[in-house]
């Protein structure tokens, strides 16, 4: 009788035991994922900025994956993005060519063909 008793307990330890496994490792999985992409497109909404030969030029990322790129009063071209690879990439209405551009989130910098953007 007692070896039942203690088979039965090992039985559900074991159970217990590998059920919390599976749902720490599901838990750990899903939300490695998740939370770069949801901290990068977190991190690019908003307005970037940097100066170059005396003029201010623009990114403005916005929620619905849209966005403005001024370069002067004159020069302003509308975009779309998208976070992939971990980094925002851009596509100019109008346009099909593809832009690529390097995000640091730790430094508040976004690096657009060597020139760096701050928020």
């Amino acid at each position: 009788m007692k070896t039942k008793k203690v088979l039965y307990i090992a039985i559900i330890l074991c159970s217990v035991i590998s059920i919390s496994f599976n749902l720490s490792a599901c838990k750990k999985d899903s939300s490695s994922s998740s939370s770069t992409s949801t901290t990068k497109t977190d991190c690019i909404v908003g307005v970037w900025s940097a100066t170059e030969y005396g003029f201010t030029k623009t990114f403005t990322f916005k929620s619905d994956k849209t966005g403005i790129e001024v370069q002067s009063a004159s020069d302003t071209r509308e975009f779309i993005w998208q976070i992939k690879d971990g980094n925002p990439t851009i596509i100019y209405v109008g346009d099909t060519t593809e832009w690529k551009f390097t995000l640091d989130c730790d430094k508040n910098e976004l690096t657009v063909l060597g020139l760096v953007y701050k928020k």
